[in-house]
């Protein structure tokens, strides 16, 4: 169906401009969302589901005409009267007449689409778009849906014709009939068991691959800070806690850390800290390198949060010193508990604002995965 010009409310169409610039979906009936409604210019095409990506983050859909959306371009799916659902445009494929684009703001009663679904899409007209770089778990889903292999979308049931009424054939005239013995029947011998049907295999039942997709869901549905990017280095300062080390305490220090994830959950790290201390009083003074170790437990609460806990082991070496006995060097140069909470929160592709709150450190630093 070729693309057409209307007229929508904002009430339905303006959550959706609002809901591009959010990773997290909000309510779509929430009032205080649009300040008033008025009417906007926008265009409308029927989109098919072809089927979304593992991860559900991205659907592929079929267009009936060849002219394509720009990509960045935001649409509203309804159904009737109802809003379903909104997307970004990622990437369109003229030759096929699909569209890919990325779950932006899924309404109440909508938080899926079955493959196979006709919807009514409603784009605005005149919205000029920046380019949106697709973010690394975008273009994880579109290579699998581009590697794909070719689906067709499912039949609509058709309704089959009513057939036509037999024509009746005149009887033959009476002079004409004659009487035709009845076949003889032919009699099953004594003994003999009456054939049998050969049994007939029953057909395979058909498979549902949207229950597949719900089982494997947690398998394939793949956290990007734990599988596609096991490593991170991460540059820190804060407070680093050691009451054995002379001065005050805590000690204001830096840190260099690496860590390496094994699965969505679970990450090692161990990482080297540096700082100085003294006390005035005596003029005792120790530089202090803290070498770490521990295990870390994640929990990917959406795209941007991954808050943590961890716990291990601290062991503080003495680089130099300045007075110090042997009772005070061997009182700091001891192993000690390292345990707290953190969390990640990401600020680019690649790049997190990593804070740490535990026993041995207070810390904030950044973060880079690879």
């Amino acid at each position: 169906m070729a693309s057409a010009s209307l007229r929508i409310s904002t009430l339905s169409l303006g959550l959706v401009i609002l809901a591009g610039g959010l990773a997290l979906p909000v309510r779509a009936d929430d009032p205080m969302e649009i300040a008033e409604t008025k009417e906007i210019e926008a265009k409308a095409y029927d989109l098919t589901t072809i089927r979304p990506s593992k991860s559900g983050r991205v659907y592929l859909f079929q267009k009936a005409d060849a002219e394509m959306p720009v990509a960045g371009k935001i649409f509203l799916l309804r159904e009737g009267e109802t809003p379903v659902m909104a997307f970004r445009v990622l990437k369109t494929y003229p030759q096929s007449m699909r569209i890919a684009a990325k779950k932006l703001l899924p309404y109440d009663g909508f938080p899926a689409l079955d493959r196979g679904s006709k919807f009514r899409a409603f784009e605005k007209i005149g919205d000029k778009v920046a380019p949106v770089p697709p973010s690394p778990e975008d273009l994880k889903d579109l290579q699998e849906l581009e590697s794909a292999p070719t689906e067709e979308l499912p039949a609509a049931p058709t309704e089959e014709a009513p057939a036509a009424p037999a024509e009746e054939t005149p009887p033959p005239p009476a002079d004409e009939l004659t009487e035709t013995p009845a076949a003889p029947t032919e009699e099953t011998p004594p003994g003999e068991p009456a054939p049998e049907a050969s049994p007939e295999t029953p057909p395979e039942p058909p498979r549902d691959e949207d229950a597949e997709m719900k089982d494997t869901e947690d398998e394939d549905e793949a956290d990007e800070i734990g599988i596609y990017y096991p490593n991170f280095f991460t540059m820190a300062v804060g407070l680093i806690n050691n009451s054995n080390v002379v001065g005050p305490n805590p000690k204001l220090g830096g840190s260099l850390l690496y860590s390496r994830n094994f699965g969505n959950e679970w990450a090692g790290e161990v990482g080297l800290s540096y700082y100085k201390s003294g006390n005035t009083d005596t003029g005792v003074t120790m530089t202090a390198m803290p070498f770490s170790g521990t295990i870390r437990y994640l929990h990917r609460y959406n795209d941007l949060w991954t808050p943590y806990v961890y716990a291990g082991g601290v062991y503080t070496y003495i680089s130099s010193q300045i007075g110090a006995t042997k009772k005070q060097l061997a009182a700091a140069q001891l192993l000690s508990p390292a345990f707290g909470v953190g969390t990640f929160l990401q600020t680019g592709p690649n790049w997190y604002l990593r804070a740490t709150l535990g026993y041995d450190t207070i810390g904030i630093g950044i973060s880079l995965r690879f």
